[in-house]
């Protein structure tokens, strides 16, 4: 992906949206699949990804924060990712 491609998809995720707004990235992923992953599992996703994968974050006060949305695209990537990995 060029660089312009990842800074439009980027863009795409964060435009403000009053029904999605920034949370803690636990917070986003418990808002959209229902469990709270461990605080050292929502670091890794952000900071070092899975399998090529990272969660899209912003950083605000010093915390990263994220969108439900962008852990929807980063559910989607990453189960995109394992399937070709398998197939």
């Amino acid at each position: 992906m060029s660089a312009n491609a990842t800074a439009t998809l980027r863009e795409d995720l964060f435009a403000p949206d009053p029904d999605d707004p920034f949370r803690s990235i636990a917070a986003a992923v418990e808002a959209e699949t229902g469990y709270r992953p461990h605080p050292t599992t929502a670091c890794r996703w952000h900071r070092v990804g899975v399998g090529g994968v990272r969660l899209q974050t912003v950083t605000l006060g010093a915390r990263p924060m994220t969108t439900r949305r962008a852990v929807r695209e980063f559910i989607r990537a990453r189960t995109e990712a394992q399937a070709s990995a398998e197939g």
